[in-house]
């Protein structure tokens, strides 16, 4: 039997498993496509730069999710002076997002490795709860995961720990003996430090600069052998 270090391990669904930039601007590049309008490159960096503003402000607990996700568009059609309802955008776009499963190069395998060996895996996710659990089923993950936890569903969002409480209550594995993976130490390492919880930084993309002293994977198989 394979020596496991934890009992559950929670992942991040965003830059780490699934692949989020790609999907973002077909969605976007869709919706506008509606309005028989082709974005530019500038125009299409404008939303992501806009985007980013918008969801610091939830992680940062200055603003509600649905506040930001019509926000943001608000503001987007403001900047390009183009005349449509953010709100009737907003939903759109999340429909498009919705269809955009598109899994990182080598998640699959990790996943399929992890389950080979007797890990039970479980998802942890801010993103908008039908946007998400539609793109994993389209990207295959479900079989992968015994469950997953949105901030809406648990009723927090991370950093805040009560996220990562709320699914431990659901898995029944006390805290310290899980460990949680994700991309962000704005976001997944505060969170589980804040909840006492193992963390481990994926940096596929040298996102972070700096890793504040916690344990880093640049790869899968780096991921791998911090977990066994």
């Amino acid at each position: 039997m394979i020596d496991m270090k934890y009992e559950i391990t929670y992942l991040d669904l965003d830059h780490t498993l699934l692949e989020f930039e790609s999907a973002e601007e077909n969605a976007l590049r869709l919706l506008f496509n509606d309005y028989d309008r082709k974005l530019t490159e500038g125009e299409c960096e404008l939303y992501k730069e806009i985007s980013e503003k918008w969801w610091d402000l939830l992680d940062t607990g200055r603003c509600k999710k649905d506040e930001i996700l019509v926000g943001r568009f608000r503001e987007y059609f403001d900047r390009l002076n183009v005349k449509e309802n953010p709100d009737v955008a907003s939903q759109r776009y999340l429909e498009l997002l919705s269809e955009q499963g598109i899994t990182i190069a080598g998640a699959i395998d990790f996943l399929e490795e992890m389950r080979d060996r007797g890990q039970r895996m479980a998802a942890i996710t801010n993103g908008v709860e039908f946007v998400q659990l539609r793109r994993i089923e389209i990207a295959g993950l479900s079989v992968y995961l015994d469950f997953v936890v949105t901030s809406e569903r648990a009723g927090f969002t991370k950093p805040h720990p009560g996220i990562f409480h709320y699914a431990s209550e659901l898995s029944g594995i006390p805290i310290d003996k899980s460990v949680y993976i994700g991309d962000s130490l704005k976001t997944d390492w505060a969170g589980a430090k804040n909840a006492g919880m193992p963390f481990i930084l994926l940096d596929l993309f040298a996102k972070e600069p700096s890793n504040n002293g916690v344990q880093v994977a640049r790869s899968y198989e780096e991921l791998l052998e911090l977990l066994f």
